[in-house]
């Protein structure tokens, strides 16, 4: 906070898309807010941030109508409602908090922040253009800081980015300071760790697997046994091995073989005939 602002509120309407003109201003601090004008010191309204800025004289009142005011009226822009912030300039710093399932209560994720600082209040965040007024999941919360909030914070076993203004990032993996353009040592180790693990796993597997020398398996020992036809074919008795190639038969080999029957068998009888000798005819 400035050291030249003092009992100082503030109606942030940079939640809409477009500044708005005086003329709502006014109505809105008249009507909504029915401001006591007697009791206000300056009213500004703030180009860069888009805020009107209201020093009252006393703490109490600002304080009052904070309290009773906040988020609790809205404008309208393009059939749109905006709710708008009003809150005590105070030394406090706008935190937002990304990433969340919008499902979680608030009251949960200002009861974790509080241990950086006090939590003065919190509120869901809209869109101002793409989808004007729809909630965009963010939770602005205001706080006065102790210390350093990281930039990835886990709520709820959900992660969260964080940010603010002067905020020293920080590495997700160690919550460090960011080492931009370097891997994380953590990541590194983490990754050594699990392939030395998964070394010492395959050696392990090798071990059981591979068989030591001379040693057989059960299923080797039973295959071992003699069984009936191990025993029929003894040394003594050749057998046929498939190494042996069976030796083919031949037609020399296969004798003739008669099937008729032996009565109807019938013998063949050969004659030999002789010739007397005569006298040679000689041809004159």
């Amino acid at each position: 906070m400035s050291n030249y602002r003092k009992n100082s509120l503030v109606i942030d309407f940079n939640v809409l898309p477009v500044s708005p003109d005086m003329d709502k201003i006014r109505r809105f601090l008249t009507k909504d807010l029915e401001l006591d004008f007697s009791a206000v010191r300056t009213l500004q309204w703030n180009i860069s941030k888009n805020q009107v800025i209201i020093e009252a004289t006393t703490p109490e009142l600002a304080w009052s109508v904070a309290k009773s005011h906040n988020v609790k009226h809205f404008m309208i822009h393009q059939n749109q409602k905006y709710r708008i912030p009003i809150f005590v300039e105070n030394g406090a710093t706008e935190v937002k908090v990304h990433d969340l399932p919008p499902q979680m209560p608030n009251h949960l994720i200002a009861a974790h922040l509080q241990q950086y600082g006090d939590v003065l209040s919190i509120r869901d965040e809209v869109w101002r253009d793409f989808f004007p007024g729809t909630p965009n999941g963010v939770r602005v919360v205001r706080m006065r800081i102790n210390k350093p909030i990281p930039s990835f914070e886990t709520i709820e076993k959900e992660t969260a980015y964080i940010l603010y203004s002067h905020q020293t990032k920080t590495c997700r993996h160690c919550s460090r300071k960011l080492h931009t353009g370097q891997k994380c040592y953590e990541t590194k180790i983490q990754k050594n760790t699990v392939t030395d693990n998964n070394e010492r796993d395959t050696e392990q597997q090798k071990k059981l697997t591979v068989k030591p020398r001379g040693s057989a398996t059960m299923e080797e020992s039973e295959n071992k046994k003699p069984t009936p036809i191990d025993t029929i074919n003894d040394h003594k008795i050749p057998q046929q091995t498939p190494n042996d190639p069976r030796r083919q038969t031949t037609e020399d080999d296969t004798p003739d073989l008669d099937f008729s029957h032996p009565e109807k068998k019938k013998i063949k009888k050969f004659s030999v005939k002789l010739l007397k000798p005569g006298p040679k005819m000689c041809k004159s």
